[in-house]
């Protein structure tokens, strides 16, 4: 177990999927700030409330270990960040900080076996070959493996609109084919939904 900083957001990461961030909160320029220097990551998590109060937040016990892959000031004179998601971790026992930043005991899941996609699958990696096509995706300049399972889940989960609860639900998932099968189902219901 190691203790690192929890950045609750209101949304969830995937590993090998990138996320822009804007700072501003002084406890997260710090932690920032640590993590360049020290050349450590730290774990976003959703958040199981919106609401901000000065007692510890309440996130999902699974989250997504970062690296920051760029930094530079935005337009609007706010810290523009890039993290890239690495490995998916177990929230244990958590803290507050003096300056209100959140750490917690962490523990790595079991890493998930990369597979070769299934041919059931293969209209998947099309979807996500547009998807990385997309202006704001492709902005973000995402390396992809369309051959492989994992990464096509990993990467359609944490790019695709679907809801918070059911990317966590997809995040928490241990199997990358039982993954797929779910993004596969949740985009039947989509285009369903949509006629």
């Amino acid at each position: 177990m190691a203790s690192i900083p929890i950045f609750p957001l209101n949304t969830v990461l995937f590993p090998k999927c990138k996320l822009p961030l804007q700072i501003f909160e002084p406890r997260y320029l710090d932690m920032l700030s640590q993590s360049l220097k020290a050349g450590s990551g730290f774990v976003i998590a959703l958040a199981k409330s919106t609401h901000q109060t000065a007692i510890m937040p309440k996130v999902y016990c699974v989250g997504t270990l970062t690296q920051i892959v760029d930094f530079g000031q935005l337009p609007n004179g706010l810290l523009g960040v890039t993290v890239m998601g690495q490995d998916k971790v177990v929230i244990g026992s958590g803290w507050l900080e003096d300056s209100g930043l959140m750490v917690a005991e962490v523990s790595p899941l079991p890493i998930e076996q990369s597979i070769s996609l299934p041919k059931k699958y293969q209209c998947l990696a099309e979807v996500l070959g547009a998807l990385l096509a997309h202006p704001i995706v492709a902005e973000l300049e995402v390396s992809s493996n369309l051959s492989n399972g994992l990464i096509v889940g990993w990467q359609l989960a944490n790019y695709l609109p679907f809801s918070l609860q059911q990317k966590q639900l997809l995040l928490e998932l241990n199997n990358p084919l039982l993954r797929l099968a779910q993004i596969s189902h949740l985009l039947d219901d989509m285009a369903q939904a949509a006629v």
